[in-house]
């Protein structure tokens, strides 16, 4: 054991150096991960101060978490949240688990030891995941799962079922890792464990949320861009819809090679070619290929490229595999000095870390200043207001109209808009537009915050 607990070792060193970079969640989905499992360890429950869909917005803040996202992301950090942490210990110590699990699946598929220390190096470098592996994301989880997944598919291991089920309450698209591991025996119920699992937990989310979690499950389905999905879009047309798609397909051919720092998925090409007929190969090569079509036909406007991205994680340790055993099958072939394979190591890290860099530029500052508000406001990044501030908060976005504006601030009696700097993102509004929604509202001190004008 001493060779994968080495190579978890490194990867806890380079993952810890990247959290010291990350003070906080850039975006929506480690915000919300955190908000929640705070909230479960305070014994609240599993609910979230967020709303984001102004055709769904419940009655009261907080509300049932979970109607759009999957479970495990936010319960494996609970305890961390009970101990006073937000998920980057907890998330930092799964990433390191990438790389003993790239470790034993070149193992598992027949590489000599050091082509498999190879593999295990490749993904404690994190590839185009290195600084979402030190935030409370689904990726670092996902990673971990797949790996185990296609291990117990290589190895013919048992666990495979709980895999599956586990892995479709990660992720929504989760559902087609076990369909992807499906085969004979045993393997045949990894598909059905997953699918049970995930219309086990669609059923809770229309128990608990009724006609709001089928105008939430529609409006993402329906919509064919983000703007969309938080305004409760119209029905689109089939060729509207297939016009869509292909141009999302096209974006996202560019997603692999940026989730595998370039050229880890080449490499991998070259490996899985060399194993082509063993089915652990076979499984991933169709998960790679056919999960991106599907998710993006399913789900248009959330199931783009950041989708694309995060579920790709669930083959990064089997890629590292495979890719060390193309650049120990191109060495052989082209009788080229064993120094090319550290080269092309070195080469992977260096894109690694360069990628990690220009990701972290987006992360918050240190110091942010919340709203000065007992009730809910109106944020254009909601989720940053409940994780940072412990708010109430309703997004804000250019797609609303005044009328929806008016009617959500009626109902969850919301007499303050919070705008700082930097805090808009792709879907939420600027001040500018947030001014010409909120009628009759104007700015309080900075421009931050906007107010009716008799509440100023």
């Amino acid at each position: 054991m001493r060779t994968p607990a080495l190579l978890w070792a490194a990867g806890l060193l380079v993952h810890a150096l990247w959290a010291l970079a990350v003070p906080g969640p850039s975006d929506w989905d480690p915000a919300y991960y955190s908000e929640v499992a705070r909230h479960i360890a305070a014994g609240h429950g599993a609910v979230t101060n967020a709303a984001w869909l102004h055709a769904a917005l419940p009655a009261s803040l907080p509300q049932p978490a979970d109607l759009h996202w999957m479970p495990l992301p936010s319960r494996v950090l609970v305890l961390e949240a009970w101990l006073g942490g937000w998920g980057q210990v907890t998330t930092v110590l799964l990433g390191a688990l990438w790389a003993p699990l790239a470790w034993a699946l070149a193992r598992a598929v027949g590489a000599p030891g050091r082509t498999a220390v190879l593999a295990g190096l490749l993904a404690a470098t994190g590839l185009g995941y290195a600084r979402f592996l030190s935030t409370p994301d689904s990726i670092a989880l996902y990673g971990v799962l797949g790996g185990l997944g296609f291990l117990a598919v290589a190895t013919q291991h048992r666990s495979l079922p709980l895999v599956a089920a586990a892995a479709a309450l990660t992720r929504g698209d989760g559902f087609l890792l076990g369909l992807a591991w499906s085969g004979r025996g045993h393997r045949l119920l990894a598909g059905a464990a997953g699918l049970l699992a995930f219309a086990g937990w669609q059923a809770r989310g229309l128990w608990l949320g009724g006609e709001r979690f089928l105008a939430l499950r529609g409006s993402t389905a329906q919509a064919l861009f983000p703007e969309g999905a938080t305004c409760a879009a119209p029905a689109s047309g089939l060729g509207e819809r297939l016009h869509t798609v292909g141009g999302e397909l096209l974006d996202v051919l560019v997603v692999p090679l940026i989730a595998g720092a370039g050229l880890v998925p080449l490499l991998a090409l070259v490996g899985a070619w060399t194993l082509r007929t063993q089915p652990v190969v076979r499984r991933g090569a169709a998960y790679t290929l056919l999960f991106p079509p599907i998710v993006i036909a399913l789900a248009p406007a959330v199931g783009g490229s950041g989708t694309v991205f995060r579920s790709l994680s669930a083959v990064a340790p089997l890629a590292c595999a495979l890719a060390a055993v193309g650049i120990a099958a191109w060495i052989r072939a082209r009788a080229l000095h064993p120094g090319v394979a550290a080269a092309l190591g070195l080469a992977v890290a260096g894109t690694s870390v360069t990628m990690g860099v220009l990701y972290t530029r987006s992360a918050p500052e240190r110091d942010w200043v919340c709203p000065e508000a007992e009730g809910a406001v109106f944020a254009s990044d909601p989720f940053f207001v409940a994780f940072a501030c412990d708010q109430p908060a309703v997004l804000l976005a250019p797609c609303h109209s005044p009328e929806q504006v008016q009617a959500a601030a009626a109902l969850l009696a919301i007499d303050q808009a919070w705008f700082p700097a930097g805090r808009d993102g792709e879907v939420g509004a600027s001040f500018d537009e947030a001014e010409d929604l909120l009628q009759g509202w104007s700015a309080v001190g900075t421009r931050e915050r906007l107010a009716p004008e008799g509440l100023r």
